[in-house]
């Protein structure tokens, strides 16, 4: 098969078992004869290890497509080569990196990833009338256009379209995965659960059989998602732990992935240099470009956690500078606190320590009903030891405390999670265990010093910049 019949034949091995595509394209790449075919077979082998979830690897393979469909001038290969750039930069939020070919790309590919440019910049509606501009959609085509819907809340109009995708035997694992995920998302924006979590667990099933860890790791994170949301604080736990291990996993492949976008644009300045007879001005080019880019990585890599907060000017530098005066203070105080005590030994006083930072990485803080006799009851202590403990080493009353820990859950939600920022006021307070609407208002501007939708307008328009 070639390789635009792999890529058209949406039941094709390269979406079923895209590891059976990587045996046939290396072997492939070592019979190869001229560079076109090079380029072809380093394409394939690229789009297997994408739908394979190993984008490292395929971000490796499309890199050397590309710059040998560049030196042969071949605009077919060099269309569907930063097509799947573009694909890879945007998984990763690099859409500096995307825009760049987006203006010169006018064919359908290029339509298709200017209307996912549009979709990650926020602006649903230019998305869908980008698309709608198409005289033929694709699978991937129709997929974003039902998650444009589902963002502008027109529930109907997503749910026929996911709907009849679903129907359609022809499709393969990998779609059929993004089907099932889209399909609960939709029931979990009606509040419809028990559907959400049937949908969720079919994605899970699919992701598993072709082992997309990215696939995986989106069904993880939803699952958990929802049973955070109906208080299953038990399974919640299940599938955080999960998602967690996979997200950790992927640390090292983001910074692989960082390292090799910054050697590609070189690559392909230098390949633009060789074509350029005033060297002076590419030299030039080259310095600013590398420049920005290690900027931009820098960025990136600051920006997977909470650090992004840093970027929301007086804000988050107000947040920042509490967390680090607090930390500072419980460092310094630490000692003299764990000796300065009348109502339990230090040992006794240290292991509750212990027990809480434990607590807190569970995030049963989230749940509605806890209080100060449900958590020294879990602590194995009593009432009057874990106040005491959390007044002196945290610097606060119990409820401070909690409260406290429930605004930093939502801010690293809020500032590693795009979705979050199109939430409404009141689903972040339930998410973070408030009872009321005013309630988490109030904790919020306590500890931030500013309203959730100041905060919120502030990273969204920090983001577009």
């Amino acid at each position: 098969m070639s390789l635009d019949s792999y890529l058209s034949n949406y039941s094709s091995t390269l979406y079923n078992n895209p590891a059976e595509v990587i045996s046939n394209a290396e072997f492939l790449i070592r019979s190869a004869d001229n560079k076109k075919k090079i380029a072809e077979a380093y394409l394939l082998l690229a789009f297997a290890n994408f739908y394979a979830g190993k984008n490292d690897i395929a971000l490796e393979n499309v890199a050397i497509a590309n710059t040998e469909a560049l030196n042969s001038s071949d605009d077919y290969l060099i269309d569907i080569s930063e097509f799947l750039l573009q694909r890879i930069y945007q998984r990763y939020n690099l859409y500096d990196f995307s825009e760049q070919y987006i203006a010169k790309n006018h064919s359908d590919y290029g339509i298709t990833i200017k209307s996912t440019q549009y979709f990650n910049q926020g602006n649903f509606e230019k998305c869908i009338s980008t698309l709608l501009q198409k005289s033929k959609l694709t699978v991937e085509d129709n997929l974003t256009l039902s998650k444009a819907y589902l963002k502008q809340h027109q529930y109907q109009k997503a749910f026929n379209l996911l709907q009849s995708l679903e129907k359609d035997s022809s499709f393969g694992i990998y779609f059929k995965t993004r089907i099932e995920l889209f399909l609960g998302e939709y029931y979990f924006d009606i509040r419809d659960t028990n559907n959400a979590v049937n949908h969720y667990k079919n994605a899970l099933e699919f992701a598993k059989k072709i082992n997309n860890p990215y696939l995986i790791a989106d069904a993880y994170y939803n699952l958990g998602s929802l049973y955070l949301g109906k208080h299953s604080i038990d399974e919640f736990n299940i599938y955080r732990e999960k998602y967690d291990s996979i997200l950790s996993k992927n640390i090292l492949i983001n910074q692989k992935i960082n390292n090799e976008v910054f050697h590609h644009q070189l690559k392909v300045i230098q390949l633009n240099q060789e074509k350029d007879e005033n060297l002076y001005k590419t030299i030039i080019i080259i310095s600013i470009t590398s420049f920005l880019l290690l900027l931009s990585i820098y960025i990136f890599i600051l920006n997977k956690k909470k650090e992004k907060l840093t970027l929301i000017s007086t804000i988050v530098k107000t947040i920042q500078d509490s967390r680090n005066e607090n930390i500072i203070e419980e460092n310094e105080n630490i000692v003299k606190s764990l000796q300065k005590t009348d109502l339990l030994s230090k040992d006794k006083e240290y292991a509750i320590l212990q027990k809480l930072d434990s607590f807190e990485k569970t995030n049963k803080f989230l749940f509605k009903n806890v209080s100060l006799g449900l958590i020294a009851s879990q602590l194995d202590t009593n009432t009057k030891y874990l106040s005491d403990v959390i007044n002196r080493h945290k610097k606060k009353n119990f409820n401070t405390y909690i409260n406290e820990l429930r605004i930093k859950y939502i801010l690293n939600k809020l500032t590693t999670d795009s979705n979050y920022l199109n939430y409404k006021i009141s689903y972040l307070a339930e998410e973070c265990g408030f009872s009321s609407h005013s309630s988490f208002v109030s904790a919020f501007k306590s500890y931030t010093g500013t309203t959730p939708t100041v905060f919120i307008n502030a990273i969204t328009q920090t983001n577009k910049i």
